[in-house]
């Protein structure tokens, strides 16, 4: 008799125990759901908070409102005819105009033998090939 009830116990799980799984992985998933929502509300409210602060900052601070600066286009001869220009034809007019190493290398923020071997450079023209001129 003891088999006879073990035996019902293990069918009435077997057939209702998949029904008893579904109904609890539904609640969890209402649940879940429900806090989902809750927490997608509560992140609108921040989010509306936010604006409204950045909005009242606006109003007190109008150069946060003005649009930004615009650059000028230019035309592609015009950056072809930048890109041909010689970086270092400034420094090469100062000193022939008498400048000295020193106060070319502080006023361009770099080290007197870069400025020497700048200068240097514009009289080996077959060195210089591969440079801007």
């Amino acid at each position: 008799m003891a088999y006879l009830f073990l035996f019902l116990g293990f069918l009435l799980i077997v057939f209702f125990m998949p029904e008893a799984l579904r109904q609890l992985s539904s609640q969890e998933k209402e649940v879940s759901l429900n806090q989902l929502e809750a927490r997608i509300a509560n992140l609108e409210d921040t989010l509306e908070e936010a604006l409204t602060r950045m909005e009242r900052k606006a109003i007190f601070q109008p150069e946060l409102k003005s649009p930004a600066p615009t650059v000028p286009e230019r035309s592609f001869a015009e950056h072809l005819a930048q890109a041909q220009v010689d970086p270092y034809a400034e420094i090469r007019r100062a000193y022939a105009a008498g400048e000295d190493i020193a106060a070319l290398a502080s006023r361009y923020g770099k080290g007197k033998g870069e400025i020497e071997l700048i200068l240097n450079l514009r009289r080996f023209p077959a060195l210089n090939d591969g440079m801007h001129r």
